[in-house]
Formats: C-alpha cells, sequence, structure tokens
C-alpha cells in the first residue's frame, strides 16, 4: 500500500464527471491525483473535503473529487 503525505493508507481518491454522473478514474493518494490531474497537491485535497468541483487542464473538463476508503 501507498502511504499518503497524511499518513492514510486505506483510501483512494475517486474522480467523477459530474455531468453524467459517472466514474473516471481511481488513484491511491492525492500525490499521485495531483500529478495526473494537473492540479496543485492542496487544491486536491481542499476539493475532497469542500466538495466543490475543480477544473482540470489535463482532462479538460470539470471534475468531483472524493475520497474513498478501499475495502478489503
Amino acid at each position: 500500500m501507498n502511504l499518503d503525505k497524511f499518513g492514510a493508507d486505506d483510501i483512494c481518491i475517486k474522480v467523477y464527471d459530474p455531468l453524467n454522473q459517472e466514474l473516471i478514474v481511481t488513484y491511491d493518494n492525492y500525490t499521485q491525483a495531483a500529478k495526473k490531474l494537473g492540479l496543485p497537491y492542496k487544491v486536491v485535497f481542499s476539493a475532497t473535503i469542500t466538495k466543490k468541483r475543480r477544473y482540470s487542464p489535463f482532462l479538460d473538463k470539470e471534475v468531483a473529487i472524493r475520497v474513498s476508503g478501499i475495502k478489503k
């Protein structure tokens, strides 16, 4: 498992398309999500807390970023 900056190794980051209401991709941690979405780490982290949509320049669309627990 990947140990993230905040020490949470039992979570994953899910990116949704809010218009179609479907899952686009799942990432193992905040750092990986930030790199793949083209956003700063702090923006990805704050988007999961505030539950607001963010524009991803790499995906060229507005996305919803959520945190989910990994089911074992």
